[in-house]
């Protein structure tokens, strides 16, 4: 699952914002907002506007001029990987007009969990689509990657799980506080040893984001019976991946999501700062 909630939900969930963003209900409309999330107004001249508060104020900002304000949602669309496209129709009346003014406007959005953790504003209705239709088949593409390489887990097929990584690809548990695993054989040889010791494994893909750069985010449920024993055992964890060709080039485990979660986002900011110099 890409998003944590289904397409109908997101549809509904976007309604219910623009409702309450229509009657100044800035606190409900950021119930639908991660609290790191953003709105970036660029594709319009405008700046970027990063967390709760600063959402906040961009809201009232927009809506101060206003004796009455109306907006409509008149086509959403979610395509995958975490991405939808809403294009909202606006209607309003400046403070000291009798006139109303009206224009449209279309917002390209990533989720996370069921909240949105971005929103790309756009005057320009096409180009949003286009931008919103590029950004999901982006990220439909890792998300499906991310997919198959952890299927072989589950029956222990080594050779397969390996086809996934780079030669020189590293597994790194340091926020574990258990080293990191550098090279293919000493990748290999410690999946051997953490499967082998339980009888019965199962891991489970709860979510998956692909934050751009090749930096993939995920949240896995492991259920296992230890070897001998009769109990079995569950956890949850994060995995923070790098990804080049199609191959993993390094992979990060936490036991912290929140962690990992922040981590991942930072990580792929720096990539990208880096690949525009």
């Amino acid at each position: 699952m890409t998003g944590g909630r289904p397409a109908a939900d997101r549809e509904a969930a976007i309604r219910r914002s623009v409702d309450a963003f229509v009657r100044r209900d800035f606190d409900a409309v950021l119930a639908l907002y991660l609290p790191t999330a953003a709105w970036d107004t660029s594709p319009t001249g405008g700046p970027v506007f990063e967390g709760h508060e600063a959402l906040r104020s961009l809201f009232v900002e927009w809506t101060d001029p206003y004796v009455e304000i109306e907006q409509e949602l008149e086509e959403f669309r979610d395509l995958g990987g975490g991405v939808t496209f809403g294009m909202v129709a606006q209607r309003g009346q400046l403070d000291g007009s009798d006139g109303w003014i009206s224009f449209p406007y279309a917002g390209v959005a990533t989720w996370a969990g069921g909240c949105i953790e971005r929103v790309t504003v756009y005057a320009d209705i096409e180009e949003a689509r286009a931008a919103a239709e590029r950004l999901a088949e982006e990220r439909e593409g890792l998300a499906e990657l991310v997919r198959r390489s952890s299927e072989p887990a589950n029956t222990r097929d080594y050779e397969e799980m390996m086809r996934y990584w780079q030669p020189d690809g590293v597994w790194d548990l340091t926020p574990l506080g258990l080293g990191a695993y550098e090279g293919g054989a000493a990748v290999r040889g410690f999946l051997e040893d953490w499967f082998g010791a339980y009888d019965d494994l199962r891991i489970e893909i709860e979510e998956i984001r692909d934050l751009g750069a090749g930096v993939a985010f995920v949240v896995l449920a492991q259920s296992a019976r230890p070897a001998g024993s009769v109990g079995s055992v569950a956890l949850r964890y994060a995995s923070v991946a790098i990804w080049r060709d199609g191959l993993i080039v390094r992979c990060t485990q936490y036991s912290d999501i929140d962690q990992a979660r922040a981590d991942a986002a930072k990580l792929a900011e720096q990539r990208r700062q880096r690949r525009d110099l």
